[in-house]
């Protein structure tokens, strides 16, 4: 029985570092294929761990697996938080989850961590709204995605999804206004 549990720990410590070194040279492919099989064995996986294996899975797009991995960090305030919130809207809009994906794009946006995945996440957020039929959040998400990011590379299309909502409300004046931007008059 001892040698047994020796012999098991090994297989496991072999798997974690087999998947970390790939995961360390981007072979998400491999790295998800040894997170597997060490997740098989172990009942408690690191945060770190759990985060790499999370992003591997979202790499090799098994959504619902970098899901269930990352969301022992929802409950951080951490630059890990942000990212896992990122890849869960991510993984939720793959399996057309639209609702989910808004709320952890929404979630990811809240963090200033990284500005570009902040930039994304609410950009992501006010176009999930807008196509759940939110219109009067989705309008107001847009709004203010436009002050918060004033040269987003983004503000294009922003601008164009705020008119079309603003016509769809009959708002003509300002949905003109806000065109006229898009377009450059």
């Amino acid at each position: 029985p001892g040698a047994d549990k020796k012999d098991q720990k090994q297989r496991e410590l072999f798997a974690l570092v087999t998947a970390q070194a790939y995961y360390m040279q981007q072979n998400f492919e491999k790295a998800w294929t040894y997170f597997k099989i060490y997740l098989e064995k172990t009942s408690k996986p690191s945060e770190t761990e759990a985060y790499q294996a999370g992003f591997s899975a979202w790499k090799v797009k098994q959504p619902q697996e970098a899901i269930g991995l990352l969301n022992r960090f929802f409950v951080k305030q951490d630059s890990i938080a942000q990212m896992a919130h990122y890849i869960a809207g991510e993984s939720y809009l793959s399996i057309q989850e639209k609702d989910k994906a808004q709320k952890s794009f929404e979630l990811a946006a809240e963090y200033s961590f990284n500005k570009a995945v902040k930039e994304l996440s609410a950009f992501n957020s006010a176009r999930l709204l807008q196509e759940l039929g939110l219109q009067p959040l989705a309008l107001q998400a847009l709004q203010n995605f436009v002050l918060q990011f004033p040269k987003s590379k983004y503000n294009d299309e922003v601008r164009n999804m705020t008119g079309k909502l603003l016509l769809s409300s009959r708002n003509f004046r300002q949905a003109a206004e806000v065109l006229d931007i898009v377009t450059g008059k």
